[in-house]
């Protein structure tokens, strides 16, 4: 699993022997467990020889960094040779790593003169692949233009160098610049890169020719870069100066803005809770409140239902055995006033106490009502074959309705 670090990544290539393929393997492995890498080893699948020549070649362009495993296999192969020369001409980074002891005679004249990074002998893997991600370059953005521009240099070159596959006018300025700014410890632009930024610049393909004064203003160039080093790298500093400085004043800015959040936040919980408090004591409140109108509703029931009683009952015991025409509908009268006055009365404070609970009495009542006759009829209908015992039993269930109501419950 690879680290995570953000940034460009260096391509790297591996080149080995195919006896040396584990090793190879597990040293791409590493790499790309550091971060900074991408790195792939030429696989098995590249024909040996001429036959692969070209698809090595192109991953050979196209990689900044690559590593030659050195060994006895590799020093007898001549495609890990030729390997080794092509990325010298096209003037790649190159680091030799040797997993085998050999004679410095067996090395191609391409890593002669390089410093091996060590695997052998007491050396662990471990030890050499420290030793490798200490001295990977810090440039990427250089060696990737380097990378870039070998790429589309060998892509002219390979075309028979057409005017077409040329730089534009604007990547021209910006290869001779690149040219210029080269890292003390970076590959020089190959012949073939030259070669390529010249003819750009000429809009045709002329090779470019090197005379002694070419050198003296290379040289002079290269020390006007060197001199101005100081100067640049003051700027680099003045600007990450202004840099930290803005971001210090960020942070101020929000650690205050978190504070401030977190003040609002306090507030609003204090709120919260007070709101939660009144809630509570208001409904502590209410439940006193219907507690005592409860208990008043109670005691006017209470008062109401005797002196209503005495009523009903005499209304209605006359209404059921009275002869008296006149007496009858006086009655009658006074029944549909306390029916429609008193009664509705009772059941809206019954009501109030529970939307289920109805007074006894007017049930009562009602149930004499619907027997009766009509509200309003004629007075000769309304008098007609008196008296009326059909009307006992429910004078009789107004009675007992009132007795019991009006009788204290028995502890």
């Amino acid at each position: 699993m690879s680290a995570a670090v953000d940034g460009p990544k260096l391509q790297v290539l591996i080149c080995h022997a195919q006896a040396d393929a584990g090793f190879a393997r597990e040293l791409a492995e590493g790499l790309e467990f550091d971060g900074r890498c991408r790195a792939s080893a030429v696989g098995s699948s590249v024909p040996e020889g001429e036959d692969g020549n070209t698809e090595r070649g192109d991953l050979i362009a196209a990689a900044d960094l690559l590593l030659f495993v050195l060994s006895p296999a590799a020093a007898a192969s001549p495609t890990f040779n030729w390997e080794a020369d092509y990325a010298n001409q096209m003037s790649k980074l190159m680091y030799p790593v040797q997993l085998q002891p050999m004679d410095d005679d067996a090395r191609t004249a391409a890593l002669a003169s390089l410093t091996p990074i060590r695997f052998d002998g007491e050396h662990t893997f471990m030890e050499g692949l420290k030793a490798l991600v200490g001295l990977l370059p810090t440039d990427i953005g250089w060696l990737q233009y380097h990378t870039a521009l070998s790429v589309r240099a060998r892509q002219w070159d390979s075309a028979g160098r057409p005017d077409s596959h040329l730089l534009t006018a604007e990547e021209t300025s910006g290869a001779k610049n690149w040219t210029v700014a080269r890292p003390e410890h970076a590959p020089k632009p190959s012949d073939l890169h030259l070669d390529f930024i010249a003819a750009s610049e000429a809009g045709g393909t002329a090779p470019v020719t090197t005379t002694d004064a070419d050198d003296a203003q290379v040289a002079d160039e290269e020390a006007q870069a060197a001199a101005t080093a100081p100067e640049q790298a003051a700027q680099s500093l003045k600007k990450a100066n202004k840099f930290y400085a803005i971001i210090s004043i960020l942070l101020a800015i929000v650690a205050g803005l978190a504070a401030w959040q977190a003040w609002v936040s306090q507030q609003k919980i204090a709120e919260g809770n007070r709101q939660l408090k009144m809630q509570q004591q208001a409904a502590e409140l209410s439940k006193v409140t219907l507690a005592i109108q409860r208990e008043r509703i109670e005691e006017a029931i209470k008062t109401v239902n005797p002196s209503l009683c005495t009523q009903a009952q005499k209304v209605t015991n006359l209404l059921a055995t009275t002869g008296d025409s006149a007496v009858w509908d006086i009655n009658y009268d006074l029944f549909w006033s306390l029916y429609e006055g008193p009664m509705i009365a009772l059941e809206q404070l019954y009501g109030t106490l529970s939307e289920t609970e109805r007074s006894p009495v007017a049930d009562a009542m009602i149930a004499f009502g619907k027997n009766v006759g009509t509200r309003g009829e004629p007075y000769e209908a309304r008098v007609a074959g008196l008296p009326r015992p059909e009307l006992l039993e429910h004078a009789a269930n107004v009675t007992a309705t009132c007795k019991k109501v009006n009788t204290p419950a028995q502890n």
